[in-house]
């Protein structure tokens, strides 16, 4: 399980940072021609497909005695804290339906914002300590 959970951590991290130089685009009302865009919403397919990977094996598998807790929390608050790039993603996907490439100052990043309450300082601390407690040692989490 140990290996299980430093794997998804360690690819979302990866993925997270390969979304970023498109990130700072958007946020900058750049635009990013159809190659980028394609580039972007392959890498948000596979935080989404990592996403929902991890979350089926520990819904569907026995994990070992303290466990279970803590994988859950550690998928919510991953899942959560990629909202923002689900939501993005949309945005860009239903702004492109009738456009090559995307010019950005029209979507509301406000409203793309996490609200969900999840991804904060409290969960975050939870987290690092159950990883550092159980000596899991990931490139997203460096508590």
């Amino acid at each position: 399980m140990k290996q299980s959970i430093k794997t998804y951590l360690d690819i979302s991290e990866e993925l997270e940072n390969a979304s970023y130089p498109f990130e700072e685009l958007i946020d900058d009302d750049q635009e990013l021609n159809e190659i980028e865009l394609e580039k972007f919403n392959k890498i948000n397919s596979l935080i989404k497909e990592n996403d929902d990977n991890f979350s089926n094996y520990i819904l569907h598998n026995t994990l070992p005695e303290g466990y279970q807790e803590e994988s859950e929390r550690i998928s919510q608050y991953i899942t959560a804290s990629h909202q923002y790039l689900y939501k993005l993603d949309e945005a860009l996907n239903d702004l492109t339906d009738n456009i090559s490439e995307g010019n950005f100052s029209d979507i509301d990043m406000e409203s793309i914002i996490d609200e969900s309450g999840t991804v904060n300082g409290r969960e975050q601390k939870k987290i690092e300590e159950f990883l550092n407690r159980e000596n899991i040692h990931t490139k997203a989490f460096r508590g």
